[in-house]
C-alpha cells in the first residue's frame, strides 16, 4: 500500500513446479503487516539440471549440460576414465551450464629413441598433458660418435607421471694411453695430445727419453 514503506528481498532457487521468474514462496505469505516490514520472496530459476556422476566412468556427455573435456596422464586411473569434474555429482545447475571434465590418458607410454633430440621432443609432447617427465643424462666413453644417445631407461614401457628417464650419452671412443716411460719423446696423435711438463736431469734415464708420464 502507498506509504507502507514495505521492503522486498528475493533469493533464487530451482523448482520443478514453478516456471522461471515466478515467485515460489513469500514471507509473510499474505495479510496485513506493519509498515516497514521486509517481504522475503523465493523466485524460481526453473527446473535446472542435476549433474550426474562422471568421475570413475567413461561418460563424457549429459543432456542439459555443455561438457568440456581435457586430458591428463594418471598413475592409477585407466585411460578413458574421468579423473575429476568441476561440478560435484548431485549439484543442480542452470540448464545448458558448462561442466569441465579431466579424462585420464593412463600411464605414460615410453618409446625407444635413437637420439637425444627425439627423446626431448617426446618428453615435451607428453608433458603438455601433465606427464611431468624429466630426463637425466650421464656420459661415458663409447664407440659411438660424441653426443650420440647410446641408450635410455624405460624404453618401450609404461611409466607413472613424474618419472625420470636416464639417458646415456656417448663421450666418443675411448683411447688407450701407451707406456711412454723410457722411450723417445712422443708426439701428439691418435686422439692423444702430448704436453711436455718439464725437462729434468736423470742419473738413470738417457737424455731425450721419458722419465715420467
Amino acid at each position: 500500500k502507498q506509504g507502507a514503506d514495505l521492503k522486498v528481498t528475493s533469493t533464487q532457487e530451482y523448482s520443478e513446479g514453478t516456471s522461471s521468474g515466478l515467485i515460489i514462496t513469500q514471507t509473510p505469505s499474505s495479510g496485513d503487516v506493519n509498515p516497514g516490514v521486509t517481504i522475503k520472496a523465493s523466485v524460481s530459476k526453473g527446473v535446472g539440471t542435476v549433474v550426474g556422476t562422471f568421475v570413475g566412468t567413461t561418460k563424457t556427455s549429459q543432456e542439459g549440460l555443455k561438457v568440456n573435456t581435457s586430458t591428463s596422464y594418471h598413475a592409477s586411473i585407466p585411460s578413458g576414465q574421468v579423473i575429476s569434474q568441476s561440478s560435484p555429482a548431485g549439484t543442480t545447475v542452470d540448464t545448458n551450464s558448462s561442466i569441465n571434465l579431466v579424462v585420464s590418458l593412463g600411464k605414460v607410454q615410453v618409446g625407444s629413441y635413437s637420439s637425444l633430440s627425439a627423446l626431448e621432443s617426446w618428453k615435451n609432447s607428453v608433458n603438455a598433458n601433465g606427464a611431468n617427465i624429466s630426463i637425466s643424462t650421464t656420459e661415458d666413453w663409447n664407440s659411438a660418435e660424441k653426443g650420440t644417445l647410446v641408450s635410455h631407461t624405460n624404453a618401450n614401457s609404461s611409466v607413472n607421471p613424474g618419472t625420470t628417464i636416464t639417458a646415456l650419452v656417448s663421450r666418443g671412443p675411448s683411447v688407450t694411453v701407451p707406456n711412454y716411460i723410457g722411450g723417445n719423446e712422443p708426439s701428439s696423435g691418435g686422439g692423444i695430445t702430448i704436453s711436455v711438463i718439464s725437462r729434468d736431469y736423470s742419473t738413470t734415464v738417457a737424455a731425450g727419453k721419458v722419465i715420467t708420464q
